[in-house]
């Protein structure tokens, strides 16, 4: 008898036994199944936010597609996948000016989009992007040749977020001198990062001064160029520079600074004579300009944008006069033929300057300071531009900011200066583009130093939001690119 009972005590604490033991497994595998459950909950939102974020990425994609065919399109949504997106333009900012009273502020020549991507109706992501165009990618580009000849320092730069880079189209293979980038001399040059390239030749000593200073030559494909002319960049209403002169006269294309009098050259009854804008019979100087004798100065101080109509074989002459214009004056000045300036200093803050024809700075100084966030500067030449730099720079030297294009000829800079302070230099920022060149030489920029002093430094700055005063004429696809980019959610 006590053996049985030894035997039904032992079964039953072996049964006890075994029931804590599964009651602990199934305790141990509720947890884990919940954490399992849990884990792929996790997993699951996870790939969903993931998968919504792509989507989000997607309209932003969806969204430059669109925006460089057509700059006013506002958005739009799509099924795509699993879910979907909806992407909007927030701010559409290509006036030339930075925004205010807008959240966020928009940088000039900049777009804000945002977009948000959907997962099973409840999993969102939405990102901010900020684009910013650009219509040429170079500080300078030409179809023709390039070159940056004689001693002084040379710098390619380009403002935050961009690359300093020459590009020329030149590749003729009935040119015996088949070269796309000449460098004669031993300038200087300040190219670190910057990237000189072409589909033509570059000859080798070229190729080691680019390398030797940093930066890099690279066979590229030919690029685009936006196709200008010059009704594209002349105003539909000006003010002629001899509207208040008399009918009895006929302005002949010519002023020059008299001994302090401003006088024009005028065919006349009793034959071709110089003629004082203001005399005993009143002032004929164009509205919105004054004249400072003192100075020999002529001052705009109007939005009004003036002009010349002439043959095109004719030109517009200015001999020993500055133009001062005001900053809050937006003008321009405008001529169906050609433009020469002898001895002048042109100050414009604000000023677009076109000819039909060739454009001659000779003795010629310049600062034109565009004010910060507005509009760039254009100068327009249908031909030849030709800037020779007078022996005394201004002080600060000359400024440059804005697009330069020429359309059939070439740009020649040429520093005459042979000063020893750092006045003695030229800074350029923006565009300089060359259509065609020289129709005989293939020269389409030369960068020269005669002054002979070569401490004399020539910086050109890539700015490519300065592009915009070529919109309305660009026929090509804009480059948009993001510079700026956040998750809101």
């Amino acid at each position: 008898m006590s053996i049985i009972k030894k035997n039904i005590s032992e079964k039953g604490i072996a049964v006890v036994t075994v029931l804590g033991v599964c009651f602990v497994l199934l305790g141990l595998g509720t947890v884990l199944v919940m954490d399992s459950y849990a884990q792929m909950r996790r997993a699951s939102k996870y790939n969903s936010d993931t998968e919504a974020l792509i989507l989000a990425e997607s309209g932003v994609q969806r969204a430059i597609y669109e925006l460089e065919d057509d700059l006013s399109w506002t958005g739009t949504s799509e099924d795509l996948g699993n879910g979907s997106y909806m992407v909007q333009v927030i701010n559409n900012n290509l006036t030339g000016s930075t925004s205010t009273g807008t959240d966020p502020v928009i940088p000039a020549n900049s777009i804000w989009l945002r977009s948000t991507g959907t997962v099973g109706g409840k999993f969102r992501k939405t990102v901010e992007v900020a684009l910013t165009y650009q219509i040429i990618s170079c500080a300078a580009m030409s179809n023709a040749r390039m070159q940056i000849a004689g001693d002084f320092i040379f710098e390619l730069n380009a403002i935050p977020g961009f690359e300093g880079k020459l590009h020329s189209n030149y590749n003729n293979s009935t040119d015996p001198n088949n070269i796309a980038f000449d460098i004669p001399g031993d300038p200087n040059l300040l190219v670190s990062g910057a990237t000189f390239s072409t589909p033509g030749n570059v000859p080798t000593d070229v190729t080691n001064k680019i390398s030797l200073a940093g930066g890099a030559v690279a066979n590229s494909p030919a690029k685009n160029m936006p196709e200008v002319v010059y009704t594209d960049v002349k105003p539909a209403t000006t003010v002629e520079l001899d509207a208040k002169v008399p009918s009895i006269a006929q302005f002949k294309g010519e002023l020059k600074n008299d001994g302090g009098i401003l006088k024009a050259y005028c065919d006349t009854p009793l034959g071709p004579m110089w003629i004082p804008l203001n005399n005993m019979f009143g002032d004929f100087t164009p509205d919105g300009m004054t004249w400072d004798g003192a100075t020999g100065t002529i001052k705009i101080t109007g939005d009004r944008k003036y002009s010349h109509s002439c043959d095109p074989n004719d030109s517009l002459i200015f001999t020993d006069i500055n133009i001062q214009v005001d900053p809050n004056a937006n003008t321009g000045l405008f001529t169906d033929g050609n433009l020469e300036a002898h001895n002048m200093y042109l100050n414009a803050p604000f000023f677009t300057l076109a000819s039909n024809g060739n454009i001659t700075f000779d003795n010629t100084k310049f600062q034109i300071k565009e004010p910060v966030n507005d509009r760039g500067v254009a100068i327009f030449s249908g031909k030849d531009f030709i800037i020779n730099t007078p022996s005394s720079p201004p002080s600060g030297g000359n400024l440059f900011r804005g697009v330069i294009y020429v359309k059939n000829g070439k740009f020649v800079l040429d520093n005459k200066c042979s000063a020893l302070s750092a006045d003695n230099s030229i800074k350029m920022e923006g565009l300089i583009l060359v259509q065609n060149g020289d129709p005989n030489t293939h020269d389409g920029i030369i960068l020269k130093n005669s002054g002979g002093n070569n401490n004399f430094k020539l910086s050109i700055t890539y700015n490519p939001h300065l592009a915009r005063v070529l919109n309305n004429s660009n026929s090509g696809d804009i480059q948009l690119q993001p510079v700026f980019w956040r998750i809101v959610h």
